[in-house]
């Protein structure tokens, strides 16, 4: 871009020439002083021809006295230095003029260089931004070429390896189980997509002729089920896909009869095994489970331990089928935990597992030797309608409020003993067997035992709290309520004794009713009031008058 010219100065000489020009001003006073003195000298000698008049003569006179050449040389150095002291500060006026406008103009051209600079850094800028766009793009394209190659070879190595499954000999489905175990531990997006063809493979029944799954088949399964178990324990680092992987387990309906051992595994969110079927001792100790974990309907071999699992919320057991035993110990539960009519064989073990709040086991059937001793429980646990063979025990557990036994069928030997019961127990018409145990037991507020019906020998030493109620309650012979404690209301009205009945040392509150109660073979007397059989013993029993007979 061309630049600009300097602008002129605004006076009469050109700021390049002030130098020249000041001595040619010099020059020109020094003229002047000397024609001014010259043509004083002139006037000086014309004047002598006018002596005659009157006012050279005064003139004369001061010129005639000593000095006067001296005075007429002053007064003319005077009159020429007068115009050029004027004529020296015009020239320095300009001269200053000149001066800021040359800082102006300098300042305009260090302003102009600098924009000419940053247009100059601009344009390179431009260029370097538009050559890094070049190379980007070419960078770009080739990873896109390099990716597309490798989506290439991947998706070839992926058919490859699924058309592998499907091939008749157990071999090559075994060598394409490996294909894709490799395949996904070096790409990650694959993993679930794996995942979900393992799970597919053990969900699909491939029976022989006879209906059975041959050898060769079993032993593909196991190799299917032995690299999906391995890459679902959280302290393998690499071979672990459980992390940012968003994995699906949905093995529903699938045969799970090879060894199964998933000892410590972290199974995702949503995981699902509902019909699946596992062989004889599947195990799933120390194991953890994400929430909403699926086992409906699922069937269990010989045998199955959960030991020390962990369970987060809304896991469903409804209508699995348990083998032999079943070892839930020390395992822990989630809230929103559901085994409605789920069936186990003897040998049913829950020994100190944690359980939160809304349990369901509803309708469960278990069979004898079932221990949920020193087990802990929530808020809200149903046993309503469930059935226990013989020795039962729920020594030393603990419930939260709202527990329900309502019709529960309980074998021979069920125990609570130690057991703690928040508000709100409720065993209405539950059935009993013979030696049920209660002592040392104890009941929130609010407990009810209607309709309940008890074998012979039962132990009920319990604690009751306030308004402990056994209306229509059924006791066969020889219970005993030995060291029972009711709060302020105790209800036995129309409850059936047997023999026996013993309620020693037993303590009542502000009210005990035994309206309509039966002792043995003899009927009640009248409303309110009530007789012993001679082999009953209350004479230990405390409380108000009303409660022991007149």
């Amino acid at each position: 871009m061309e630049q600009e010219r300097p602008k002129r100065c605004r006076w009469w000489i050109d700021e390049n020439d002030q130098l020249r020009v000041g001595w040619l001003i010099v020059a020109v006073l020094v003229v002047v002083m000397v024609v001014g003195y010259v043509f004083a000298c002139g006037v000086a000698q014309s004047l002598d021809a006018q002596r005659d008049h009157w006012w050279f003569e005064l003139w004369a006179y001061r010129f005639t006295q000593d000095g006067a050449w001296f005075d007429v040389a002053r007064t003319t150095a005077t009159l020429v230095a007068i115009p050029g002291a004027a004529i020296a500060l015009v020239i320095a006026f300009a001269r200053h003029r000149v001066s800021q406008q040359q800082v102006a103009v300098s300042q305009q051209q260090a302003a102009h260089a600098i924009d000419e600079a940053q247009r100059v850094h601009e344009r390179e800028t431009d260029r370097q931004k538009s050559v890094d766009r070049q190379l980007d793009h070419a960078a770009s394209e080739s990873r896109a070429l390099e990716k597309r190659e490798i989506d290439r070879r991947v998706n070839e190595q992926y058919v490859q390896a699924v058309d592998q499954l499907r091939d008749g000999s157990a071999v090559a489905r075994i060598a394409g189980m490996h294909a894709l175990d490799r395949l996904a531990q070096e790409q990650a997006g694959l993993r679930s997509i794996v995942v979900d063809v393992w799970c597919a493979y053990l969900r699909i029944k491939r029976p022989s002729e006879s209906g059975q799954i041959q050898a060769d088949e079993r032993e593909v399964r196991a190799t299917c089920t032995r690299l999906l178990l391995g890459h679902l324990r959280a302290d393998r680092n690499a071979l672990y896909w459980g992390g940012d992987t968003a994995i699906q387990i949905d093995l529903s309906g699938a045969d799970l009869s090879a060894h199964w051992d998933a000892f410590q595994l972290q199974f995702p969110y949503g995981s699902r095994f509902d019909e699946a079927v596992f062989g004889r001792n599947a195990r799933f100790n120390a194991a953890r489970f994400g929430d909403s974990t699926s086992f409906i309907s699922a069937r269990f071999g010989h045998g199955v331990e959960f030991r020390y699992a962990e369970f987060g919320e809304h896991v469903r057991f409804d209508g699995a089928e348990f083998g032999r035993y079943a070892d839930f110990g020390e395992a822990s539960f989630g809230e929103g935990l559901q085994f409605h009519g789920a069936s186990f064989g003897n040998n049913a073990r829950f020994s100190g597992a944690e359980f939160g709040d809304y349990i369901w086991f509803p309708g469960a059937a278990f069979g004898d030797r079932v221990k949920f001793d020193k087990a802990q429980f929530g808020n809200s646990i149903r046993f309503d309608g469930a059935t226990f063979g013989n020795d039962v025990q729920f020594d030393g557990a603990t419930f939260g409020s709202g527990v329900r036994f309502d019709k529960a069928t309980l074998g021979n030997e069920a125990r609570f003993v130690g057991a703690a019961f928040g508000d709100h127990a409720r065993f209405e018409g539950a059935r009993f067997g013979d030696q049920v145990r209660f002592g040392g037991a104890t009941f929130g507020n609010h407990t009810r035992f209607d309709g309940a019906e008890f074998g012979d020998g039962g132990r009920l030493g319990a604690e009751f709290g306030i308004h402990a109620q056994f209306d229509g309650a059924a006791f066969g012979d020889e219970t005993r309520f030995v060291g029972a404690t009711f709060g302020r209301h105790a209800r036995l009205a129309a409850t059936r004794f047997g023999d026996r009945a013993r309620f020693d040392a037993s303590t009542f509150g502000e009210e005990a009713v035994f309206d309509d109660a039966v002792f043995g073979k003899h009927q009640p007397l009248g409303n309110g009031t009530w007789w012993l059989h001679e082999q009953s013993d209350l004479n230990e029993a405390q409380g108000q008058k009303d409660a022991v007979p007149s």
